[in-house]
């Protein structure tokens, strides 16, 4: 398992166990360097997402991208080299910010302003959290159908914490029908199977 844009190893953490080898690729080790703990259980390996990665063709069961591909100057790039990565039938699992979702086009449409996706923190970019590209779920699909992979889906990636659980319980539930996945949720989570 390879983590793509790992940051402090925190999703590592909890899913190393799962696979024999789990590795986290990261172009910078500031998120790193903040973490607290040991890292146990998992490698790390300092690499340029924009380039080529460092592991072999056909090497990897699944890749992890979780608010990774808004980053990166070409996302077709990143969604074929996740393809060379993975053997048959491998899965990746891939979260970026829904440029579609009501909050966003309220923030365009009523108050003139562009969307912003990220939260705030500096550490990834000073605009924005670092955000080059904005995708809606057609556009997040047509890249990896583009770059060969034969079954993708998408659906809406509900944050289950805050206020209201009974609603984010319930969106949640319905995070694959289409006035959910398109507009209620600020998140997309992309299944895409080699």
């Amino acid at each position: 398992m390879v983590e793509l844009g790992c940051g402090d190893g925190g999703a590592l953490d909890q899913f190393h166990s799962r696979y024999r080898i789990a590795i986290g690729i990261d172009g910078s080790l500031t998120r790193f360097r903040m973490r607290s703990g040991t890292r146990v259980g998992w490698s790390m390996v300092l690499a340029d997402l924009n380039r080529p990665f460092p592991l072999r063709a056909g090497s990897v069961d699944a890749v992890f991208l979780n608010q990774v591909i808004e980053h990166l100057a070409d996302p077709r790039h990143l969604a074929d080299e996740v393809r060379r990565l993975l053997k048959a039938d491998g899965i990746a699992l891939v979260t970026t910010p829904n440029l579609r979702y009501l909050g966003h086009l309220q923030r365009l449409v009523m108050r003139g302003r562009g969307p912003r996706t990220g939260d705030s923190i500096d550490i990834d970019g000073p605009w924005d959290n670092g955000h080059i590209h904005y995708f809606t779920h057609s556009d997040l699909r047509e890249i990896f159908l583009d770059a060969g992979f034969k079954k993708v889906e998408s659906r809406a990636l509900v944050n289950l914490e805050g206020a209201r659980p009974w609603l984010r319980n319930l969106l949640d539930r319905r995070s694959s029908s289409y006035i959910v996945r398109e507009f209620l949720s600020g998140n997309i989570l992309l299944t895409a199977t080699k």
